[in-house]
């Protein structure tokens, strides 16, 4: 009998990660809403969900505060944790609040895990996540384990 040995390439649990620290400072673990600020919505925390929950009807959800970043590329990531919007989820880097100047990104309706790889110039930026402007008061948006950290 001849067996094949599987090898798996990449990371060892013992492996340095490719990436620095979390630069967002209540992103991952998320404990309260220190750093985030609301917009059209209200903002509070269960179990690490940060939730934006409609103040008013039309686009509504929450940004962090300027984050200072060095040049070089760095990865996002972060759970769409929850959702009971009309309408797409909508994710914005950029150096104004809610800008695009970065990224923009079109989540739709699928939460789940989602990760990008940004080149970043040095400039500060926001990272948002916003509803359409079809969502109406009530509904909510949800995203936990945020994190974006420098390619070392």
């Amino acid at each position: 009998m001849i067996g094949i040995n599987k090898i798996r390439i990449g990371l060892s649990a013992s492996s340095p990660s490719p990436y620095g620290p979390n630069i967002l400072p209540n992103g991952s673990p998320i404990s309260g809403t220190t750093g985030w600020t609301a917009f059209n919505s209200t903002l509070s925390e269960t179990a690490g969900v940060l939730r934006s929950t409609g103040s008013t009807d039309g686009a509504q959800g929450f940004r962090s505060d300027l984050l200072a970043v060095d040049a070089g590329v760095h990865r996002l990531t972060f759970n769409f944790s929850e959702r009971n919007v009309t309408g797409n989820t909508f994710l914005y880097v950029g150096t104004t609040p809610f800008g695009i100047e970065v990224s923009f990104q079109n989540l739709g309706t699928t939460t789940g895990p989602y990760q990008y790889d940004l080149t970043l110039d040095g400039t500060d930026i926001y990272v948002a996540f916003a509803s359409a402007g079809t969502a109406t008061t009530g509904q909510f948006i949800g995203f936990s384990s945020i994190g974006l950290r420098k390619r070392l």
